[in-house]
């Protein structure tokens, strides 16, 4: 052995020497791999409640998460046997991209996880509410139809949860219940996807365990929303196809008579009908000749 070997230097002393000798370089390659406009503020999401420090993930990881919407049968299938393998591939990125930003916790510690959850307030009261009889008459036809509920990324593993709507019976309706979906986990030692929980009871209508989904939203917006879309005006409007109307010799309007004799098309949005019926009108005051599209005079017209 020659006296003058250099020593060996402590394993330590070699991480912080390699960092220091490529940290003139990080930031370049920050940008050319992962510029700002490749990235997502989670916290910013109309469909995603964030429950991580820092809240910024890769858009090309954001795209491949359902988030606010239901997945129907071909939609499951797709990300089942397509998505999950490209997740896999972009969440490796998103742990690299963690590592050339040193990305930290607001108390400094190296960044560790990510943990997305559905919004309810999005999901249930405008996504699911406007499609509320599109997914009912799919249940009851046999379909299974699922959505994202919660996804997590970290150093040990990737978990993916689905819930599923179902129905259960009230009175003679069918009313939309929340039960275990299917969750998929993988494993970045064994680089394989597995099923590590899938709800045993496959009752599409009253399944034995279920709950309700929230039936108040909390963000206000969106609870402003909600309850502008219910009825205000307490007065009946007609049926699709309302009889027929003779017009009265004071009031213009008159009484609906036999539905059964004389039938015509007739559509309304509150006040406001495609035919003669108007709910609630007061009156037309003598003096006021009223005129609609299509009639040979104007009411300024002697």
């Amino acid at each position: 052995m020659s006296l003058f070997a250099p020593s060996r230097i402590p394993e330590a002393e070699c991480v912080r020497h390699s960092q220091a000798l490529f940290e003139t370089h990080c930031l370049r390659q920050l940008r050319t791999y992962y510029p700002e406009e490749s990235l997502f503020d989670a916290s910013t999401s109309e469909t995603i409640d964030c429950w991580s420090d820092p809240p910024i993930l890769l858009n090309k990881l954001y795209d491949l998460l359902p988030f606010g919407q239901v997945t129907y049968s071909w939609d499951f299938d797709t990300f089942r046997n397509i998505d999950l393998a490209r997740i896999a591939e972009v969440a490796q990125e998103q742990l690299l991209y963690w590592h050339l930003a040193d990305s930290t916790t607001v108390h400094n510690f190296p960044c560790e996880s990510l943990l997305l959850w559905n919004k309810d307030d999005y999901f249930w009261f405008l996504h699911v509410s406007l499609n509320k009889e599109e997914i009912t008459r799919r249940i009851l036809e046999g379909e299974h139809i699922r959505y994202l509920e919660k996804f997590s990324l970290n150093y040990d593993q990737i978990q993916v949860t689905f819930q599923e709507l179902r129905l259960v019976t009230q009175g003679s309706d069918h009313i939309l219940a929340i039960t275990e979906g299917i969750e998929f986990t993988y494993k970045w030692d064994s680089t394989s996807w597995e099923i590590t929980l899938e709800n045993p009871d496959q009752s599409l209508v009253d399944p034995r365990i279920y709950h309700l989904p929230p039936d108040t939203p909390t963000d206000p917006e969106i609870l402003e929303f909600a309850a502008a879309r219910l009825p205000t005006d307490p007065s009946p409007l007609p049926p699709s196809s309302p009889p027929s109307l003779v017009a009265d010799s004071v009031s213009g309007w008159g009484d609906p008579p036999n539905p059964w004799v004389n039938r015509q098309s007739c559509w309304c949005e509150r006040e406001v009908c495609t035919c003669g019926y108007r709910p609630d009108t007061p009156p037309t005051p003598p003096s006021v000749v009223l005129w609609a599209p299509g009639q040979l005079y104007l009411p300024f017209r002697e």
